[in-house]
């Protein structure tokens, strides 16, 4: 990763990690509305699409096929 994050969420399927939100420092300011994707095969990490707004603090929870992020802190 070209930074590291803090306070996000985090869901596994089969290979690949999903990273949603989370900070890039320790302030509620630097929150961001990334989800990443890390194939743990491959080593590959992609961006996928954002989420629509920025979050950390957030809970995940897998529900079949889909994430479901919860709660969570929100930059106004």
């Amino acid at each position: 990763m070209d930074k590291q994050i803090c306070f996000h969420g985090m869901q596994a399927f089969e290979e690949s990690l999903f990273i949603f939100g989370g900070s890039i420092s320790s302030h509620v300011r630097a929150i961001v509305k990334t989800v990443l994707s890390y194939d743990t095969v491959g080593g590959e990490l992609t961006a996928m699409q954002s989420l629509p707004f920025e979050v950390g603090d957030v809970t995940t929870v897998r529900w079949n096929d889909n994430v479901i992020v919860i709660g969570g802190t929100f930059n106004y």
